[in-house]
């Protein structure tokens, strides 16, 4: 049995901030969700593991226990050989004494397939310069994996009305098998790598001058609010640029646009960013977004809100306009993080990880 706890982390822990939309919303100083403490438990299972333990209980306090019910989590590490249960709220309780039998029935399924899928929106004007318009398929609810809903409406508003750049549409698969995908970090790298044309500029080949990245759209908190969306911008002209796209946003939101930090890209705009491909990268973090979701749970209607998506896809597709009118050397340049700066954020995140 191994405590778990859901403590808020800083959010100057995961990004630089900024500027906020609208800019009279106050970004909140930490958050918390149950995604990082879960990953930073990965070491410490596989430990438990080699040491001949048969299951892992983990007892989460801070979090709910409806909240804590059904995380796929952690999904940035390898199986374990092991079951991993969760319990929060009353039930952590009761398992106070330490002592806890797991009974497990399963029946095994194989390993499941999937493909990605993207397309290309040829442009009328350079023929040699795309536009990567990127997300990930594989979700276990309806916040967590449509993006590829977006990336449709997306699709037919590139159609509908030619850009300049050609603009290439990705949903790839596997975001929560990534340790399973034969290159490292987040699912759209191995698109990237097998894919090569479309993007890295070699003899023959055509140049990604930006990316955008959509993720998670029309989240709800279980309040009814607008969740937080993290909008990462890697050069200083996109951030600029993204400001302007969503000023123009209808519904009420709650957006931070922020730089990435050295150790920690969240969602799939990292991989861009792995290959300095100047990017805009959108994507909500809830607290239930790795939860499952059954078909025909009704509370998911209420925690995905129709217009808000659609609003966040409308100001996407303004990044997108904005971009593709912007000469390519005037969209900046991806800045490697220096060593020192991942020392330092590092530091930083040890002493959170150790409570000081």
């Amino acid at each position: 049995m191994v405590d778990v706890a859901a403590r808020p982390v800083p959010v100057g822990l995961l990004v630089r901030a900024l500027a906020t939309s609208p800019p009279t919303w106050t970004a909140p100083a930490a958050v918390v969700n149950p995604v990082i403490p879960a990953e930073l438990l990965g070491r410490r299972l596989r430990a438990l593991v080699r040491r001949g333990a048969v299951a892992v209980v983990l007892v989460w306090r801070g979090l709910p226990e409806d909240v804590a019910a059904g995380q796929w989590l952690p999904f940035t590490l390898p199986d374990l050989p092991v079951p991993v249960v969760r319990v929060a709220g009353e039930h952590a309780d009761a398992l106070a004494d330490g002592d806890a039998h797991v009974t497990v029935t399963a029946t095994p399924t194989g390993p499941a397939r999937g493909e990605s899928v993207w397309c290309v929106v040829e442009g009328t004007g350079t023929s040699d310069e795309t536009v990567l318009v990127t997300t990930h398929t594989d979700g276990p609810n309806p916040l967590e994996e449509n993006g590829p809903v977006a990336l449709v409406g997306l699709a037919r508003a590139l159609v509908a009305d030619r850009p300049r750049r050609t603009h290439v549409l990705v949903a790839a698969t596997g975001h929560l098998r990534m340790p399973q995908l034969p290159h490292r970090g987040q699912c759209t790298a191995t698109w990237l790598a097998e894919h090569r044309s479309w993007w890295d500029g070699a003899a023959g080949h055509r140049r990604a001058v930006a990316g955008v990245v959509v993720e998670h759209v029309g989240a709800l908190d279980d309040d009814g609010a607008p969740e937080v969306e993290l909008v990462h911008t890697t050069t200083a002209p996109l951030a600029a640029l993204t400001a302007t796209a969503f000023a123009a946003r209808a519904r009420p939101h709650r957006a931070l646009l922020a730089a990435p930090r050295s150790l920690v890209h969240l969602g799939e705009g990292e991989p861009l960013h792995e290959h300095r491909i100047p990017a805009v990268a959108s994507l909500a973090v809830p607290r239930r977004l790795l939860q499952l979701a059954a078909p025909d749970d009704p509370r998911w209607r209420g925690r995905v809100d129709v217009a808000l998506a659609e609003d966040q896809v409308a100001a996407v597709e303004r990044v997108l306009r904005a971009v593709d009118a912007t000469p390519t050397g005037a969209l900046g340049t991806v800045r490697r993080h220096r060593p020192w700066e991942r020392v330092r954020d590092a530091a930083r995140l040890l002493r959170w990880v150790r409570g000081a």
